[in-house]
């Protein structure tokens, strides 16, 4: 979902949220939808819930920001969704207790003869005065392919920043590699950034994506590790054959990245391993094969990463040794 097309909802949602509010009064800010929350919440400081496998070989072609949008939606159909149920809400407690980040979900409703909906809302709700601010949404047509769905990941610790994707379900069409993106809302301001496909480091401080900058066209070749707190700690060019992106995997230890990029889709041709130390910001190729071809990519102990190929395959490839091997079934 572009920016633009983000702002038009955001407003839209808000202009009929106005109408609605006294349907939505009683949603829950916690526990199970319906349930009614009397106080402000006191939670601990979260660990990082992160999605799972979120880093594979997709079977589709993937797109910038792949959440599937249905066209710009009217006044009757918005209403019709979210008037006829109360929603499922996701919720969010921030580390430090004075935010609560909410998804509510409204399922698929008919709103003609020829079409269903349904609506997903990301709002901000203010502990302290109860007030809720509408930060993101997606108006989506039922029944569609594609990749769509906003789903809450977790909070930086200081509780500023809420990463969350645009994309939890499905795969967009085409071929090749996808990941459900990282988002981010920053609470000073309302504004939402996105930041692109990639992975979070196992000691979850660190976020390396590929970088897709502020035009929100990707960059192959550029590889940026973002501090969870919100610093931009660097943006590494890759060397050729920097193509199209492919997963990021990270060290154990959290200090290093591996990746994969293709010159292709499906078949993906030739592929390379890369990787990067983050104290230098130099990423190096170690690794290029065509056959096999491979799309994924797992780092589980320090010497070694784990790489499979189109067909399923598994190899291990040593960072010492610079050996490939194939696994046995």
């Amino acid at each position: 979902m572009n920016s633009s097309g983000s702002v038009r909802l955001v407003r839209f949602a808000l202009a009929i949220s106005l109408v609605l509010s006294a349907g939505c009064a009683g949603s829950s800010v916690g526990g199970s939808p319906g349930d009614q929350v009397n106080a402000a919440p006191t939670p601990t400081p979260p660990k990082l819930s992160l999605p799972t496998a979120t880093e594979r070989v997709a079977t589709l072609r993937p797109s910038l920001q792949p959440a599937t949008q249905a066209p710009t939606p009217t006044l009757d159909a918005l209403g019709t969704v979210v008037a006829s149920q109360q929603p499922r809400v996701e919720s969010h407690p921030s580390p430090d207790g004075r935010w609560i980040a909410e998804i509510l979900i409204y399922d698929c409703v008919r709103v003609s003869e020829e079409e269903e909906n349904a609506y997903q809302e990301l709002r901000l709700t203010d502990v302290a005065t109860g007030q809720h601010s509408a930060a993101d949404s997606q108006f989506l047509s039922c029944g569609g392919l594609g990749a769509s769905g906003l789903g809450g990941w977790f909070w930086s610790t200081d509780s500023r920043f809420f990463y969350y994707t645009n994309a939890s379900t499905g795969v967009p069409d085409g071929c090749g590699y996808f990941s459900s993106p990282y988002l981010r809302l920053d609470t000073q301001d309302l504004s939402v950034e996105y930041l692109g496909m990639g992975s979070v480091s196992p000691d979850e401080r660190k976020l390396a994506v590929w970088w897709e900058g502020d035009s929100g066209v990707r960059e192959n070749g550029r590889l940026a590790i973002w501090d969870i707190e919100g610093e931009l700690l660097g943006i590494a060019m890759l060397p050729p054959p920097a193509d199209l992106a492919g997963p990021i995997a990270w060290s154990p230890d959290s200090r290093s990245v591996a990746f994969l990029t293709s010159e292709d889709y499906c078949p993906l041709g030739l592929t390379a391993l890369g990787r990067m130390e983050l104290d230098m910001m130099i990423p190096v190729i170690i690794l290029q094969s065509a056959d096999p071809s491979f799309g994924g990519l797992n780092w589980d102990a320090p010497g070694h990463v784990t790489l499979t190929d189109e067909q399923g395959g598994s190899w291990t490839y040593n960072f010492a040794t610079r050996e490939l091997l194939a696994e046995t079934p």
